[in-house]
């Protein structure tokens, strides 16, 4: 009889650890799940109206990381951006910046966007050939998304490149 009560002891004591070990890795798969953004490969960017993707992680804390972008939406067809995302010192705010010659002339996109909730703001400047710059600000929302596909005819930028400068 003391057998069975030592076994119910052990068998007692060895669910109890299995209940513990259940806790703890809930816990951490909670923990990957909210930390999933910084470590993602794949980033959906909603500028305004316009949907673009990269396929890119947010560096780590006083980190950069070099990145293309392109639009996913067919009226930018085309469209081509590279650029620098940098995560601050405390971790919590995305630096960006953005580069192209898609609008007849050179854009340059620069702003922030919190780590957490992907909300930002940015301030979108166009330089048109032989014109005054235009700048305006733009909301920006970024998360993780899944892997996307381009369509061969967003590598043809030839058109709006044709009007894009003034030629010798």
């Amino acid at each position: 009889m003391n057998t069975n009560k030592l076994n119910l002891r052990k068998g007692h004591k060895n669910m109890e650890s299995r209940r513990i070990l259940a806790i703890v890795a809930g816990a951490i798969g909670i923990l990957l799940v909210c930390c999933l953004p910084a470590s993602a490969k794949d980033l959906c960017f909603t500028l305004g109206t316009g949907l673009y993707f990269t396929s890119a992680s947010i560096p780590s804390k006083n980190q950069c990381e070099t990145f293309s972008l392109t639009a996913k939406s067919a009226s930018l067809a085309g469209y081509l951006a590279t650029g620098s995302m940098c995560l601050s010192s405390n971790g919590t705010t995305v630096l960006l910046n953005l580069s192209d010659g898609y609008f007849n002339g050179t854009e340059s996109i620069q702003g922030t966007f919190n780590k957490n909730t992907g909300a930002g703001t940015v301030s979108d400047c166009i330089a048109p050939d032989a014109n005054p710059n235009k700048c305006s600000t733009a909301d920006i929302t970024v998360k993780t998304c899944a892997t996307q596909t381009i369509p061969d005819a967003e590598f043809d930028p030839s058109p709006k490149m044709a009007n894009s400068s003034v030629g010798d």
